[in-house]
């Protein structure tokens, strides 16, 4: 299946103690713009090209669904809590990969980074 265009933002990539929270939206830039049912994963892109992702929790965003003036697109929120032991040191660029209900997916790395010791 061809990537799709993604609309989405990283609102959130920090370490929290023993774990990197990451918190956004995304659904993929089809006419229809229906998130539920998506699955997210948060992708970690280090600067050497290495990449993990990590499957992420979906969480309603009334805020995005009013502003595209969509309800469908209220489930594309997701948030992650993954484990810093989970990842090499290093320097990583965050992004969000989704796959919707109908096999569509897409990638998209924001510009948000996180560093681990």
């Amino acid at each position: 299946m061809d990537p799709k265009e993604l609309l989405s933002i990283v609102d959130a990539a920090r370490l929290a103690g023993s774990t990197v929270r990451v918190e956004g939206w995304a659904f993929t830039d089809l006419p229809t713009r229906d998130a539920r049912g998506s699955t997210f994963h948060v992708v970690f892109r280090a600067r050497n090209g290495w990449r993990r992702m990590f499957p992420a929790t979906p969480v309603a965003r009334p805020d995005v669904a009013g502003f595209f003036g969509n309800p469908h697109v209220e489930s594309c929120g997701f948030t992650a809590e993954i484990p810093v032991a989970a990842l090499r040191a290093g320097t990583y660029d965050v992004g969000v990969y989704v796959r919707t209900k109908d096999g569509d997916e897409g990638l998209q790395i924001s510009d948000k980074s996180v560093v681990v010791d």
